[in-house]
């Protein structure tokens, strides 16, 4: 049985087991992802996306634009079967049902699909819920091969993966995050940052490619590349977005317990090579298209300009006058969950680059929201009021602005606030943010004339602080929406929605 393996640049994958044919992730489109700011690297301008049409499965592990190319994909016949993980949010089946694809199959995690000839396709989220992304398994008499591309994987699922004995593993190998890009940082700050990071993201590769011990691993997953002014540099030395000859060099010398070097495992394949397989032996050719980085770059940057600068124009197009009233009223509601916000203890500030300013000061209640402020904020976002204009009308999210490098981010002292951040990564997507709000909920302990709670201190509804809760015989009302909670039956939601209260321990009250 002959099989193939097309590589389209980032996380595309042209996958061809005997008569079976997947083509996963692919990102063909000039325009670029967030904003025009990411690009695949290399460049795969020369692959025709009409190449791929007559593929009978596509399979979208994202709804991240650099995975679920909207204009790629549009062009796809509407009869090709889409195959997309059961993810809890439905952002990504939404996507593709207006496109227009007339089957879109919803796949849990480790269900099997039949693709027909002996092959099966399954699929593996992420072990982070609010983390949409996801691995996929192909395999057919016994050949198996794993893309997990940038799928984060808990080492029980790698245990599980590498149980199916695979011969390819497409993995992840580089910095795909705004962090630390966006930040003001001063020099010593962002190379450390970049070193801490760079760490952790080359100790999650090392540990899946070990974990999972296929015979080849497969970088890819990234990184983009940045053709924008503020983004150039992060394309070179000094970067969390470190390409395939650093990650070699990296490699060289790194060995696990009982395993050889894992750069004797590794191929590398750059947009449009192939590699050819057998009973599980591959031949993998990979053809470097450029010897001079910043060259190559620099031309591909002029190409793509004149596509890039017509999308931003546009957007600022459908810009619209900053209202401070309304950007006032705006950030309310962005932050109205308290479980979110109770402990944040910081002023922050948006900035518009060209107009005012809102503050918000989360040091006590009640929270202020202020258009004049003389106090230095810990957190600065800045950011062009076209910008801001495209948030408010939910043209765009700040997760795109995050990612498309069009925030700068500042804070002293130099210490993350995850809560904060969450609320621009995840607040436009309700059902990711709710997930998030569950991570690490905050406790608090109440009683009722017979026994004493330990439960969740916010109400899963809007957050409120249930401090002020009415407790009669189990029952916790919110005084803020009225949703009641049944604290003896596991905190089952009795009126006001489906969601449970978290009841961590039940006990009789002393005395």
């Amino acid at each position: 049985m002959r099989s193939t393996i097309t590589f389209l640049g980032h996380a595309g994958l042209d996958l061809r087991l005997g008569a079976t044919r997947v083509v996963c992730d692919p990102w063909l489109s000039t325009r670029g992802a967030y904003l025009g700011s990411w690009h695949p690297f290399p460049d795969n301008g020369h692959l025709a996306a009409k190449d791929l049409h007559d593929t009978p499965t596509l399979f979208i592990s994202s709804p991240r634009p650099d995975h679920c190319d909207l204009e790629t994909l549009g062009a796809f016949p509407k009869t090709v079967r889409v195959v997309i993980p059961a993810f809890p949010s439905r952002v990504l089946a939404d996507q593709l049902g207006q496109l227009g694809f007339s089957e879109v199959v919803e796949l849990p995690d480790w269900q099997p699909l039949d693709l027909g000839s002996g092959a099966r396709l399954t699929v593996v989220s992420a072990s982070t819920r609010h983390i949409l992304a996801a691995a996929l398994v192909l395999e057919l008499d016994g050949d198996v091969m794993v893309n997990q591309n940038d799928c984060p994987l808990d080492a029980p699922t790698l245990a599980r993966l590498a149980a199916t004995k695979p011969s390819v593993h497409f993995v992840q190998f580089s910095g795909a995050s705004y962090f630390p890009a966006v930040y003001d940082f001063s020099p010593d700050q962002m190379k450390a940052h970049v070193e801490e990071e760079v760490a952790e993201i080359s100790r999650r590769f090392l540990g899946a490619a070990v974990e999972v011990g296929a015979r080849y691993v497969v970088p890819s997953g990234g990184p983009p590349c940045f053709l924008d002014d503020r983004g150039f540099e992060l394309n070179f030395d000094g970067s969390i977005f470190f390409d395939t000859d650093e990650l070699q060099a990296r490699m060289a010398t790194a060995t696990a317990t009982g395993e050889p070097a894992l750069v004797e495992r590794l191929r590398i394949l750059y947009p449009g090579d192939a590699a050819v397989g057998e009973r599980g032996a591959w031949q993998f050719e990979g053809r470097k298209p450029y010897t001079d980085k910043r060259q190559y770059l620099e031309a591909y940057r002029r190409a793509r300009g004149p596509s890039r600068e017509d999308q931003l124009a546009e957007l600022r197009a459908l810009a619209l006058p900053v209202d401070l009233k309304e950007l006032r009223s705006y950030l309310r509601d962005l932050f109205q969950f308290e479980d979110m916000t109770w402990d944040l203890g910081i002023m922050i500030q948006i900035r518009l680059a060209d107009g005012p300013s809102v503050w918000v000061d989360f040091r006590k209640k009640p929270f202020r929201y202020l258009t004049e402020c003389e106090e230095p904020a810990n957190y600065i976002l800045t950011l062009e009021s076209a910008w801001m204009s495209l948030v408010l009308q939910q043209k765009v999210t700040w997760h795109d602005l995050l990612m498309g490098l069009k925030v700068v981010v500042h804070r002293d002292p130099d210490r993350p606030s995850p809560r904060l951040m969450s609320h621009f990564d995840y607040r436009h997507d309700a059902v990711l943010f709710d997930l998030v709000r569950q991570l690490d909920p905050a406790l608090i302990t109440i009683q009722d004339e017979q026994m004493e709670y330990v439960c969740q201190r916010f109400c899963p509804h809007r957050g409120r602080d249930l401090e002020y809760a009415i407790i009669e015989r189990g029952v916790l009302t919110c005084t803020a929406h009225g949703w009641r909670f049944d604290l003896r039956k596991g905190g089952k939601c009795l009126w006001g929605g489906d969601a449970p209260l978290l009841v961590k321990e039940i006990r009789p009250l002393k005395g």
